[in-house]
This record gives structure tokens, sequence and C-alpha cells, in this order.
């Protein structure tokens, strides 16, 4: 009996860790064949981690956040998004990397509840904090001086 459980158990989390992967795989073939901005795909990728990190830390609730890490996270996660923005602002003609990733409501009100999640973990000055730790350049740990220089004069 307990073989049997333990075998449902498995292709549970097998199935769970595939769904994941094929998300993935869809984003990635979304952000190759649409995207054309090499800067902008390479930040797409490293948001997509980002966003998967924060669900990731959102789900697994039994291992929790420290304040620190929380910091750290959040830090990332508005050093990514400022970047994003920024480039999508310049890149007119290119799609929408966030609505791509949140491409259901169920998404969206997870990436929210995700984001609380964190807050929450962070003491009530987290703001003044997160905003004295991100780069002094947007997109300064994204790409490099060069790839910034050719986005902006866009």
């Amino acid at each position: 009996m307990s073989i049997r459980i333990y075998s449902c158990l498995l292709i549970a989390v097998c199935f769970g860790v595939n769904a994941t992967d094929e998300k993935n795989d869809e984003f990635q073939n979304y952000v190759h064949q649409n995207v054309t901005n090499q800067s902008l795909k390479t930040v797409a990728f490293e948001a997509e981690i980002i966003w998967d990190e924060l669900l990731s830390i959102y789900r697994d609730k039994n291992n929790k956040i420290s304040e620190l890490d929380a910091r750290n996270f959040m830090v990332e996660l508005v050093s990514i998004e400022m970047c994003l923005k920024r480039l999508q602002s310049k890149l007119k003609g290119e799609p929408s990397i966030k609505a791509e990733y949140l491409d259901t409501i169920d998404n969206s009100f997870e990436y929210v509840k995700a984001q609380n999640y964190i807050y929450q973990t962070i003491s009530i000055d987290y703001q003044d904090t997160i905003i004295s730790l991100l780069p002094k350049k947007t997109c300064g740990d994204h790409l490099t001086q060069d790839e910034i220089e050719n986005i902006t004069s866009v």
C-alpha cells in the first residue's frame, strides 16, 4: 500500500514540474519568436528566472524566507522590472514581456499575492531600503554599458 501511495505522489510531483517546464518553454519560445531586440531578449530571460523564483518562494511557504533574503530579492525584482520597463518604453514595436509571462488572470493574481508575501516579510521601511540598494544605473546589473547606450540612443 505504501508503494502505491508513493507512486501516486511521485506522479503528482512530476506533473507539477512538467507543467512549470511547459510554461517556461512556451514563454521562451514566444520570446525567441516575437522579440527582435537582443538586449530585450536577455532581460526577458533574466526576468523570467526572477519571476519564477518569486512564485516558487510564495508557493513553498514551508521554507520561510528571511527578512534579509526578502529585501535582496525585492531589489533584484525591482531592478529587473525597471530595466524591462525602460527597454519596452524605448522599443515600442516589441511585445509586452510581462504580459506574456502573466498570460492568465490566475497567474496575475498569484504574482500579486507573491509580491505581497515578500513585502510582508520585510520590515515596514522596505521601500526606502530597497530604493537605497538599487543599482545607480537602470539596467546596470543586466546589460553591458554598450547595450545600455544603444538602447538609450533609440
